[in-house]
């Protein structure tokens, strides 16, 4: 449910004073109050319910408790968690809505690190290494909001299905497990040991009950009874965390579902944050490599553009991806059929700024290619890793408009100049 937004929470309605003032005990005194916002029709349970749950989850985090909270009637907006520690929901979505926007919040305190577009940057490793593990077998759906929450309907519409989306990013992980284990704790353990659901999604539900139990809430269960009492995380060393959350990845990146828009569907972003997670990670492995070549080798243009365009971005990720994985995939990539997976190669070559002879052969067949943003970066690149072989091409393209005709000309001369050195 995380919609990040700019806006500001302003006084609007009646003010709830569920949470006037919050003692904090580990500061010595008192913590600042946190405003809860809303219009003065909310019956006044909910506004306890709300000013009790809120207070429950700020002492999880002393250091920075949630601001401010507005809740709105009469919309069927999605709740979000805005980036001034404020939450603003709607009714229709409930409390549990309030607890998982709150996992944002407390994510942000606790485990959040300045990140970009292609890396995942976490403060817990092992918590990057669930979120890992939660793309891979559809794994994440154990802890999925929309499994366990009442149906939300508003203005006649069925939007429960919204609800939930932990395959996005690691904070949506958390906020949905956290309030899983928070306000479902006995359906989500009665998933956890139901045979009927594979190991694989078992194993990775009891360690987000485990890090739930013992890093969030310091040892404090919210189920009738906790089958996992004599188990701790100490029991999963982190190398077996990482590789299992590696063939996670690998089995993400592998799925073969159809893939309908860059945005919407959830296949083609699997495949995209398994891809991202994979810079993220100090993993490198062979298996990789083969799941990319899989890509290849599906029919899917968008899925194999995607990919690359990420391959052109691991530049700037957390871990770059080794030399020779990259030359080896965007080789193959130059010689597809398809013009769109070409270009998404040549700008991947161009971001990374990779220099090999054994991509001259598959630019200068490009050449040939109508696509003229293509032809652009051959061009270059041919004019600073071609030899006499790749002048013939080239005096084939002045004939094109005038840009692409400079341009070779002047690698010509280029290449020209080059050999007479050499």
């Amino acid at each position: 449910m995380l919609n990040i937004t700019g806006s500001r929470i302003y006084r609007a309605g009646a003010l709830l004073s569920a949470l006037s003032v919050l003692p904090n005990a580990a500061c010595g005194g008192q913590r600042p109050s946190v405003n809860i916002i809303a219009p003065s029709d909310t019956p006044g349970n909910e506004a306890a319910k709300v000013g009790r749950i809120i207070a429950e989850l700020n002492e999880l985090i002393p250091q920075k408790p949630l601001r401010g909270l507005e809740a709105v009637n009469l919309s069927c907006e999605a709740p979000s968690y805005t980036p001034d520690h404020r939450i603003k929901y709607s009714l229709p979505y409930g409390l549990d809505s309030v607890v998982h926007e709150m996992g944002h919040a407390i994510y942000d305190a606790l485990l959040s690190e300045k990140s970009d577009e292609f890396s995942f940057k976490v403060k817990d490793e092992l918590w990057k290494d669930l979120y890992f593990l939660s793309l891979g077998f559809g794994n994440y759906e154990i802890v999925k909001d929309s499994n366990y929450i009442d149906k939300i309907n508003c203005g006649g519409v069925d939007l429960t299905e919204r609800a939930g989306h932990p395959w996005e990013n690691p904070s949506e992980l958390f906020a949905s497990s956290l309030m899983v284990y928070r306000m479902h704790a006995d359906r989500f353990i009665a998933k956890i040991i139901d045979p009927a659901v594979s190991r694989e999604t078992r194993e990775f539900g009891k360690l987000i009950f485990l890090y739930m139990r013992d890093r969030i809430f310091k040892g404090k269960v919210f189920s009738n009874d906790d089958p996992f009492k004599r188990e701790t995380l100490n029991n999963y060393g982190p190398g077996l965390v990482e590789n299992n959350g590696f063939a996670a990845l690998v089995e993400a990146i592998g799925e073969k579902g159809p893939v309908q828009s860059a945005l919407a569907s959830r296949s083609n972003q699997l495949k995209v944050n398994a891809i991202i997670s994979v810079f993220s990670s100090r993993v490198r492995d062979r298996r990789f490599l083969d799941a990319i070549n899989g890509i290849l080798n599906q029919e899917d243009d968008l899925a194999k553009s995607l990919a690359y365009d990420l391959i052109g971005h691991s530049a700037s990720s957390v871990h770059p991806m080794p030399y020779e994985f990259a030359i080896t995939i965007l080789v193959k990539a130059l010689n597809d059929e398809k013009d769109a997976v070409k270009l998404h190669a040549a700008r991947a070559v161009e971001a990374l700024g990779l220099k090999d002879k054994r991509l001259v052969e598959p630019f200068r067949k490009t050449l040939s290619d109508p696509d003229l943003a293509l032809e652009s970066i051959a061009i270059k690149y041919l004019s600073e890793n071609g030899d006499q072989k790749d002048i013939p091409a080239l005096e084939e393209l002045p004939k094109y408009p005038v840009h692409i005709g400079n341009e070779a000309r002047k690698a010509i001369e280029k290449i020209k100049e080059r050999e007479k050195n050499q």
